[in-house]
């Protein structure tokens, strides 16, 4: 019998394009103290987007890397030009925001020590929206009175509940699974 999940809020997202210039080489003639890979200065900036996102795990911040190209792409080349998406979520526009700023500040430090280019391209920007405190209460009392246990949680995924929310009062009910 799993709890009926009350939803507090849904998180906001921020959706980017990340650009990586470099200058592509030669993979056998161009010394490694000579390189301006690319491709190695976006892994690295990737394991900073994960780290800053577990340092705010707290605020339900999530950071997500979903596509990677490099370029030209071929094996023999070093990359001159990578792109990737990056998308963060979090339960506060604030955090959220402080957290991009970080990321574009140690992409500017990584470009320094690497001879590197950044530039962060937005194309997608939802605020953090709360549910409506009297409607999550009324759905905390209907679930006890059929006998089951609720919890508040708050929304990891976007929903037309967003825009709803500009219009009248919302709240959401999600049911649990195992593992979810």
């Amino acid at each position: 019998n799993l709890p009926l999940g009350v939803v507090t809020g849904i998180v906001g997202q921020s959706r980017m394009r990340v650009v990586v210039l470099g200058e592509a080489g030669h993979a056998g003639t161009v010394p490694m103290r000579m390189r301006q890979d690319a491709l190695t200065g976006a892994a690295e900036l990737m394991l900073l987007i994960e780290q800053n996102a577990r340092e705010n795990e707290d605020d339900g911040m999530v950071a997500t890397v979903g596509r990677i190209e490099a370029s030209p792409g071929a094996t023999n080349v070093i990359p001159g030009r990578v792109g990737f998406s990056l998308e963060f979520r979090s339960s506060s526009d604030d955090r959220r925001k402080a957290a991009i700023e970080q990321i574009k500040a140690d992409a500017q430090r990584i470009g320094i020590k690497r001879k590197l280019e950044f530039a962060f391209e937005p194309f997608h920007e939802t605020s953090t929206t709360a549910c409506t405190p009297a409607l999550q209460a009324l759905m905390e009392d209907a679930i006890a009175s059929l006998g089951h246990q609720s919890i508040r949680l708050p929304s990891g995924a976007g929903h037309d509940a967003q825009v709803m929310a500009k219009l009248c009062p919302m709240a959401m009910l999600f049911v649990r699974c195992k593992g979810g």
